[in-house]
């Protein structure tokens, strides 16, 4: 079994997330919502999230993007833990893509990567241009896009959680925790997998540069 854990600052965005599961709705899921917006979720994601075993950690403040996964880990009842977006969702969910799953954790990897990238024209256009579906601590960046993948809870624990960097933290778009957590859990020499067939399609990865955001990505980069 697997823990997904959703936090969210904006309460409306967690109905893209919960569309994942309009037709198909695994049972191998515990869904843990963060949810920081004081504010309930709609009815729309209640339903859906109703046909899941789902708990609810409800905080009376916005925590760091790091602190509210790590608050999300720690109520996971699973050996497993699968890091998402509010606002990302899981392509053409099936029974295909959750045996790929199951197979990918009975084969007993500590790590568990997806694709991610966006849905152009109803195309999904990948972040990832390579074909190279190796996982290496020289490519790993190149996969890892803010929060799409599984680790084992052991492993998780063991390298640390996510960390915190500093102001930064507040937004996760400059995926330094995954970054730092994963050089961590590379350097244990887990066993991994790259799944390019599942896809995890997510709004703001390609959005146009502005000049405040890099004022915003030089603010966060001198926390490190």
């Amino acid at each position: 079994m697997i823990s997904i854990i959703i936090p969210t600052v904006e309460v409306d965005k967690i109905d893209v997330f919960a569309s994942s599961f309009l037709n198909y709705k695994p049972e191998i899921f515990e869904l843990v919502i963060v949810n920081q917006t004081g504010r309930e979720i709609s009815e729309f994601s209640k339903k859906i999230f109703s046909d899941f075993d789902c708990s609810y950690i409800n905080t009376d403040r916005v925590y760091s993007a790091p602190l509210a996964r790590n608050m999300g880990a720690k109520q996971a009842k699973y050996e497993y833990l699968l890091f998402a977006d509010d606002d990302a969702r899981i392509l053409d969910c099936s029974s295909k893509q959750i045996k790929c799953i199951k197979d990918a954790v009975s084969e007993g990897n500590d790590v568990i990567v997806f694709d991610k990238g966006r849905e152009v024209n109803n195309r999904f256009e990948s972040y990832n241009k390579s074909s190279d579906n190796s996982l290496t601590v020289f490519n790993f960046t190149n996969f890892i896009v803010e929060w799409n993948f599984i680790i084992t809870k052991v492993l998780f624990l063991k390298v640390g959680r996510f960390p915190y960097l500093g102001p930064g933290t507040k937004r996760s778009a400059q995926c330094g925790e995954a970054f730092l957590l994963f050089a961590k859990a590379i350097n244990n020499n887990p066993n991994k997998i790259v799944l390019r067939d599942i896809k995890i399609s997510h709004p703001d990865l390609f959005l146009t540069p502005k000049p405040s955001l890099k004022v915003y990505g030089y603010v966060y980069g001198s926390s490190y």
